[in-house]
């Protein structure tokens, strides 16, 4: 089992065209792990990429079996479309870093973020979010971050983007 996930919001349907991002922050709740303190990064991911119907389900662990559509390590939609790298195609040069020890929350932020958000705002089509790779080094070293599946609204996945809306001239 790799610890990688994938996350991607509607940036352009939700804050006005030609706004100015200011900053943001992602916030994450992991909520399971056998490991130590691990660094966990982001990287902007360079190819559309599907959410089919598959839902693991209870403690997820041991997964289940993609459905049409998934992104998964082999494919960006499953089974039709593989990514160019198996576990996914994204930027060498990760987006922002974080320190996650203890189930919790935890936040990522960076001036980068902040430059991939205003091009996913100014060029929608661009925004293929960011993926989230932890450490890979060995054995029980994951990290597992809820979904928004997760029951509890405040465990989703939220991206805080603050922004001033330019007047036009």
């Amino acid at each position: 089992m790799s610890p990688r996930a994938l996350l991607a919001f509607a940036v352009a349907v939700s804050i006005p065209a030609g706004a100015q991002i200011e900053s943001v922050r992602l916030n994450l709740h992991m909520s399971k792990t056998p490991a130590g303190p691990r660094l966990v990064r982001l990287h902007l991911i360079g190819a559309d990429w599907g959410e089919g119907a598959s839902n693991a389900g209870g403690e997820e662990e041991s997964g289940i079996q993609a459905e049409v559509g998934d992104a998964t390590w082999a494919f960006r939609f499953y089974d039709t479309s593989a990514w160019a790298a198996p576990g996914g195609d994204f930027t060498f040069s990760q987006s922002a870093q974080s320190s996650v020890v203890a189930p919790g929350f935890y936040s990522w932020a960076s001036s980068l973020m902040k430059d991939e958000v205003q091009n996913w705002l100014d060029v929608p089509d661009s925004n293929n979010g960011w993926i989230v790779v932890g450490d890979e080094s060995g054995p029980r070293t994951l990290k597992r971050f809820d979904s928004r599946e997760h029951p509890t609204g405040a465990y989703r996945p939220r991206l805080r983007v603050y922004y001033t809306i330019i007047p036009s001239p």
